[in-house]
């Protein structure tokens, strides 16, 4: 770990709440890792309780996922014995006489430092993780902390088997998700939004369908101006998609006013 890495992406991923729970830990103990690794590096790992995702089920297991770090020549947890064996010096009567204890707090020192003025410490911060994505099982939203959850699969819900949740959704089931994300206030259709030009994002949305429509079939799209895109449409004719025919009879009621 590294203050710098704050801004940095985090390659294979297999959770999505994974970087915001890391840039979170930094900012949260910036100044201790910056003191820590001007001396040592830091490592560290995210904790859950789970410690095997044997199938899909076990997903809804995790709930919190706790950071814990050090550095490679574990000070801090030394620092952390270190400050025990201070109390129990302190408080014990025969703590001056305990040659054994007063060797031991002596060779720690030596390596953490006088810790009862400079400690430094990374708190265990722990961040609860209700909804999130994950590249296990081909891929997986789970959405649970929703007035109304669901689980949807990138690949066949079949294939997850019975979960503990009631509504499963693949990205086959495009209507129900629709209805999902609207139902939870996640969406706004796009006639609805104020301040923007629907007609011209749906233009937009329609552009990208065909020029991947048109590649596919080894159709030219020219510069792709307008004018080159809509003959690209006229020579596809029943080739279109559905997903660009249905934008369009969008745009028509948006431009006519429904």
């Amino acid at each position: 770990l590294t203050t710098d890495q704050k801004a940095a992406p985090l390659l294979n991923a297999k959770f999505s709440t994974s970087r915001g729970i890391l840039t979170r830990y930094i900012e949260e103990n910036e100044a201790e890792l910056f003191t820590l690794t001007a001396r040592d590096a830091v490592a560290g790992e995210l904790e859950n309780t789970v410690f095997d995702l044997t199938g899909p089920g076990k997903l809804f297991d995790i709930r919190r996922v706790t950071v814990v770090a050090d550095t490679t020549g574990n000070h801090i947890a030394e620092g952390r014995k270190l400050s025990g064996l201070i109390d129990r010096f302190r408080s014990e009567e025969d703590g001056w006489w305990d040659d054994v204890l007063i060797a031991e707090m002596i060779g720690l020192a030596e390596k953490t430092g006088d810790v009862t003025k400079n400690p430094v410490t990374l708190k265990s911060t722990t961040f609860e993780q209700g909804n999130f994505w994950t590249a296990h099982f081909g891929g997986v939203y789970l959405l649970r902390d929703l007035a109304h959850p669901a689980a949807i699969s990138v690949g066949p819900k079949e294939k997850l088997g019975a979960l503990p949740i009631r509504y499963l959704f693949d990205l086959e089931d495009r209507n129900q998700i629709a209805h999902f994300l609207e139902l939870n206030d996640l969406v706004e259709p796009i006639v609805n939004a104020r301040g923007l030009d629907a007609a011209a994002v749906l233009r937009q949305k329609m552009d990208f369908i065909l020029v991947d429509a048109a590649t596919r079939l080894g159709i030219d799209t020219g510069a792709g101006t307008r004018r080159e895109l809509r003959q690209v449409a006229n020579t596809l004719g029943q080739r279109l998609p559905e997903e660009f025919q249905g934008l369009a009879a969008l745009l028509r009621w948006v431009e006519t006013g429904g």
